[in-house]
């Protein structure tokens, strides 16, 4: 309704303009920030939700979707894609013409009286549940040991850094891609001229409490799959989440 009211104004009063999908443009932007990892790296598709996935393997299907990969740092996962979730294409497509991709956005239909609209079955359902649930675990695990990104508004926020060196501190941050270990060895070895010593370990505490330094040792995909199965065990006896999923899901997490 209301884009019709402008590109009315707009085109009665002769001005120039550009519409923007922002849907789009958002799910580029996290394919682009979380790449998909697929087999078949050369082939090239047309990110497009409305063809069919007839004759389609679910890894080229997720392709033409221009799918994202799974965030670790989206701790209740409303941005994942479903095609994370559903491994049934069909079942995905019925889905996406309603305009649901988001596991939010799904949840948000369910919750809100639209049951009716999922035309999968009660096991298929359940499976859904099971498997964002496999997914959160996996992320959670994937985080312990790496630490968020450093970024302008951290410094700023950690009232730690005077205004004179919030630009020397965040170059030295988008240098160093955000490391918050290794910003604080950096003030240590005074590459930033004049910088006050005194507030490195004011900084690095800072950090460390805010998750932009960690102690804990990185787990290893396989690690993660252990900690999955064992937060997973009644899924996995009722066959909710197959052991072939769970690979999957391990395996597109971010290296």
């Amino acid at each position: 309704d209301e884009i019709g009211k402008w590109l009315s104004k707009l085109e009665s009063t002769g001005t120039q303009h550009r519409m923007f999908d922002l849907g789009k443009i958002r799910n580029l932007g996290a394919a682009d920030s979380f790449p998909l990892l697929l087999p078949d790296p050369d082939r090239r598709f047309t990110s497009d939700s409305s063809v069919p996935p007839h004759d389609m393997t679910r890894y080229e299907y997720g392709r033409i979707l221009g799918v994202p990969g799974i965030n670790p740092m989206d701790e209740n996962l409303n941005g994942l894609h479903l095609w994370h979730l559903i491994t049934d294409n069909a079942l995905l497509f019925e889905l996406l013409n309603l305009r649901i991709e988001k596991w939010g956005q799904f949840k948000t239909l369910l919750n809100h009286g639209g049951r009716k609209l999922f035309t999968g079955s009660e096991k298929q359902l359940d499976t859904l549940y099971a498997t964002a649930a496999a997914v959160k675990n996996a992320c959670r695990c994937w985080r312990i040991g790496r630490s968020e990104k450093v970024n302008r508004m951290v410094i700023q926020n950690s009232g730690c850094v005077s205004k004179n060196f919030i630009d020397p501190v965040t170059r030295l941050a988008e240098n160093l891609e955000g490391n918050g270990a290794a910003i604080i060895a950096g003030l240590k070895n005074k590459e930033i001229r004049r910088w006050p010593t005194s507030k490195t370990e004011e900084l690095q505490d800072y950090f460390q409490e805010n998750g932009y330094i960690s102690t804990e040792t990185v787990l290893s995909p396989e690690e993660i799959r252990v900690h999955v199965l064992a937060a997973l065990a009644e899924e996995r006896n009722s066959n909710l989440i197959t052991s072939d999923h769970l690979d999957q899901i391990i395996n597109l997490l971010p290296r």
